[in-house]
């Protein structure tokens, strides 16, 4: 029997999307930037005589967001010809504005200009904000010292106050009552998923919606989807029990019921059945509970299951370990390469483009 034939599946989707989705709160976080950038004198004339032509430096991460430095040797314009212009430019990705207080210098000449700019997410995904810094003849004039034994050094620094959204709880009568209902409807459910000999019974509907394999599944002739049961054998029953009741809603499941070590369990799970929405909310429990004890397996497990919040809230975490001298259990578990850029953000971040 088809529970739901006679419904549009594309608008039921968008319903349980809507119904899934929080309001949101701004948040507000302070983040600290420094990049030292070293460019070729050889670089700068192969562009020099071609306005609104630049080079970028590499991408570094940020706080919900990434940055770099962009020059343009003759202008990004008409009316800026015969202009340096340095710009700090900001990838946005979950912040959506960014007070900036930013020094971008050249020692060599004595060069620095301090700038405040409000980059704000809207249509365009970047944003670049900068000054005039000399003209183009006094950049190439060895007098001048912009360029030093065939290099130009360029610095920025500065502190950046980060507004980014954040979930707030859910109130009394809002989605969780209807995700609630939905769950406790044993009668229009429609699949089962069966581990360690116990069965978890669930609306197709739900999964599909949640997960493209799921998804690409149930619209496929796969025996699972025929016969509307599949065992998982990978996971505990409590794992893949929580994983699916955080898919209708989080009230289902309050968070004291999984250790830190079930929570890591239930992002293996999503990240292999590409789930993404109730993933966010474990990533932020395990956010809250990052400590120097565990933030090295942590950090392994954001890693492993594609959790970038989680990623970036380790890095940031010891990164500030590193500078306060704190000890880390565990260090030499950490991912070789994630320990690389832990110490690389440490310290000034240095670009070349040579």
């Amino acid at each position: 029997m088809k529970i739901f034939s006679n419904f549009n599946l594309k608008k039921f989707r968008k319903i349980i999307k809507s119904k899934q989705n929080s309001n949101f709160a701004k948040t507000t976080s302070d983040c600290p930037i420094a990049l030292q950038w070293i460019i070729s004198e050889e670089c700068l004339k192969s562009i020099k005589d071609k306005p609104c032509e630049n080079f970028e430096s590499e991408i570094y991460d940020g706080s919900g967001f990434r940055y770099s430095l962009i020059i343009y040797p003759n202008g990004d314009g008409k009316d800026k010809i015969g202009q340096v212009q340095i710009f700090l430019r900001i990838y946005f990705e979950n912040a959506k504005k960014i007070d900036a207080e930013y020094i971008i210098s050249i020692e060599s000449a004595k060069y620095s200009n301090k700038m405040n700019h409000i980059f704000e997410k809207s249509k365009s995904k970047s944003e670049g904000w900068g000054r005039k810094c000399c003209s183009t003849e006094k950049l190439f004039d060895s007098k001048k010292k912009f360029i030093v034994n065939g290099f130009l050094t360029v610095k920025v620094e500065g502190i950046l106050k980060v507004t980014k959204l954040k979930k707030e709880k859910e109130k009394h009568g809002d989605s969780g009552d209807f995700a609630v209902c939905l769950w406790n409807r044993e009668g229009i459910k429609d699949f089962t998923i069966i581990v360690e000999n116990s069965e978890i019974k669930v609306h197709k509907i739900v999964l599909s919606t949640c997960s493209p394999v799921f998804d690409a599944m149930f619209e496929s002739t796969m025996k699972e989807a025929t016969e509307n049961k599949m065992y998982i054998s990978d996971f505990t029953f409590k794992i893949v029990e929580a994983a699916i009741k955080l898919c209708y809603h989080r009230t289902l499941l309050p968070s004291a019921n999984l250790s830190i070590d079930d929570k890591m369990s239930v992002l293996f799970f999503y990240d292999k059945y590409d789930i993404q929405h109730p993933k966010e909310h474990i990533e932020n429990l395990l956010i809250k509970e990052i400590t120097s004890l565990n933030v090295c397996k942590l950090a392994n497990c954001a890693i492993l299951t594609h959790s970038n919040s989680l990623q970036r809230s380790c890095l940031d975490f010891l990164r500030q370990c590193l500078k306060a001298f704190v000890p880390i259990s565990d260090f030499d578990d950490l991912d070789k390469d994630f320990a690389i850029n832990v110490l690389k953000n440490s310290f000034h971040h240095v670009s070349k483009t040579i």
